[in-house]
């Protein structure tokens, strides 16, 4: 008997902590709106460059990645970016296009996220849009999520046999993407404890698993002026770490994947805060240099 007791003692303090620790929020100082909208609203995007070593087909394998951050005004209902900014159904979004390129063996790889998060009044609103794509020797496919009524609707297209045309839709639940976009948007909005969360849509394509929520761990810790935000799936062998900058505006600075197959790592190399589209000309390579990009 008394040791059912302590069991269950045991049990309810576990299941307090892991409730307070849901509730927890990592503490930071958050700008004010006059400095928020000189750095997201004047008209230039955020590149970053990363060396990258990415892991696949057991191997390690050298390449370069880019994040793109920039504010769009974007349709609500069609979930695109407007022609006519001026209309009702505008809503202000951080973009982030996140490019990977490396090479396996004789093939390359090229892929590319985009996905999209309100910026409203630091409301904890869920990403609104996913769309990835991967090219290889082999073939490409690609994969688009949608958030409307509390679900997201799912489109996947693949030359693969078992994976082929499909169109679902999975529970809300929070995404690996939307983790990269909070913690630009406001760090003290990123989940901790125990989660229900969707891994990375690039992941599910890659390794061609199921695309549903699965339970997670969040944990965060800070070390001088850099946070370490850490998710451990609990189903799956899966791990994934973003270190980023205590002080506004929160740069991450290196971010890794760990699964059963290896470990992939990007770590930060430049950045230009610039509008990069008027800058399309043969003379204008040369930023690719100072990104220190091939």
């Amino acid at each position: 008997m008394k040791y059912l007791t302590y069991t269950l003692i045991l049990q309810m303090c576990l299941l307090m902590s892991c409730k307070a620790q849901s509730t927890a929020r990592i503490d930071i100082e958050l700008p004010k709106e006059e400095q928020r909208n000189a750095y997201w609203y004047d008209g230039k995007a955020e590149i970053t460059s990363y060396e990258l070593v990415q892991s696949r087909y057991g191997q390690s394998h050298d390449g370069e990645a880019v994040m793109i951050y920039v504010t769009e005004d974007f349709s609500r209902s069609k979930q695109v970016k407007l022609d006519n900014p001026r209309t009702s159904d505008k809503v202000s979004v951080l973009k982030l296009n996140h490019t990977r390129n490396f090479l396996t063996g004789i093939y390359p790889y090229t892929t590319m996220t985009s996905a999209f998060k309100p910026m409203d009044s630091y409301e904890d609103q869920r990403v609104m849009k996913i769309a990835t794509s991967i090219q290889e020797w082999c073939g490409h496919t690609y994969m688009q999520i949608n958030h409307r009524s509390s679900k997201y609707e799912v489109l996947q297209r693949s030359y693969f046999e078992s994976e082929g045309d499909q169109e679902y839709r999975v529970d809300d639940a929070y995404t690996e993407e939307e983790i990269f976009l909070t913690v630009r948007i406001n760090p003290a909005q990123l989940p901790l404890g125990r989660v229900e969360l969707l891994p990375a849509t690039l992941s599910t394509r890659l390794f061609h698993t199921s695309y549903k929520p699965l339970s997670a761990l969040a944990s965060a810790k800070k070390e001088g002026n850099i946070w370490t935000y850490r998710v451990d799936y609990q189903d799956v062998n899966r791990k994934l770490e973003i270190q980023f900058e205590a002080a506004y505006p929160w740069r991450i600075l290196q971010w890794s994947e760990e699964t059963g197959r290896g470990k992939t790592v990007a770590k930060r190399m430049e950045e230009l805060k610039i509008d990069y589209w008027s800058h399309n000309q043969p003379m204008d390579e040369q930023l690719r240099t100072q990104l220190r990009l091939k």
